[in-house]
């Protein structure tokens, strides 16, 4: 479980480098950037917030998407850029067919992990049926 939460304080730290090399290195680039967490029961959602760009790094079960759904339109998010889902357990990738399609998420970033579990399979699907027509999936 420890392995677990250092590879998730691992992504946040490579998107806080890629959200802050991606800028120019002006003043308030640091004003502009933030990271929330977002308890979704067993684990958190981790949203991290340039401007007006959102990433999410796992969403919690199916059963607690709306809480994250409700903090995420809380905070005005209307679009995701990217979603990483660290690994296929349902406590991390439950809730993320549901906001696929609620976020327009535009890039999913998963391990090679696999799972012969329905939520699992449900990300799949979504990914094959909305993502893949844009090709987002990495």
């Amino acid at each position: 479980m420890k392995y677990l939460s250092k590879l998730k304080y691992f992504f946040v730290l490579v998107f806080l480098t890629l959200f802050v090399s991606a800028t120019s290195l002006d003043v308030d680039a640091a004003t502009k950037l933030k990271v929330h967490f977002v308890d979704v029961g067993q684990g958190d959602a981790t949203v991290i917030q340039y401007g007006n760009s959102y990433s999410l790094i796992d969403t919690g079960t199916e059963s607690n998407y709306p809480k994250l759904k409700s903090y995420l339109d809380k905070i005005g998010v209307s679009k995701i850029s990217s979603l990483v889902l660290t690994h296929p357990d349902a406590d991390h990738i439950g809730g993320a067919d549901l906001l696929i399609r609620d976020y327009n998420v535009k890039t999913v970033y998963m391990t090679s992990k696999t799972s012969t579990t329905m939520e699992y399979k449900e990300v799949l699907n979504t990914i094959d049926n909305i993502l893949s027509i844009n090709d987002g999936l990495h």
